[in-house]
């Protein structure tokens, strides 16, 4: 997997069409999410996206940001945890992060056509 990373890699560094993996997958089979509710979400992502998935860390520069950040954490999702969502919001100064937690919502519920995109969409709205 990590070789077809690379690859990919190179390959979008080159100006080339990116190879696809599926996004999300059952058991036993390779994919860049498998846990439970990961196959109703998006099914392909580009295969470097590996590669940024194990560093990707945004408590790290959340506090550095000048502008105003609003998070959106779903109370049932299981990929990215809204304790998690917490703990980012906690290092920002409060007058500039707003955090929005979207009731009996998990992960995939946010994306169209599933039930809670129009709730995502209002949060976003009135926080612009």
């Amino acid at each position: 997997m990590v070789l077809l990373a690379l690859f990919d890699g190179l390959k979008q560094s080159l100006g080339l069409y990116p190879i696809y993996i599926p996004a999300a997958t059952g058991p036993k089979i390779t994919g860049a999410l498998m846990c439970e509710g990961s196959l109703e979400g998006v099914l392909s992502v580009s295969a470097k996206s590996l590669l940024q998935i194990s560093t990707y860390k945004p408590f790290k520069t959340v506090s550095s940001f000048s502008c105003p950040l609003l998070l959106v954490a779903l109370e049932d999702d299981i990929l990215y945890l809204l304790k998690g969502r917490e703990f980012v919001a906690a290092a920002i100064p409060t007058s500039k992060c707003e955090l929005h937690t979207i009731s009996q919502s998990e992960h995939f519920d946010v994306y169209p056509p599933n039930k809670d995109y129009e709730r995502s969409v209002d949060v976003q709205i009135r926080f612009l």
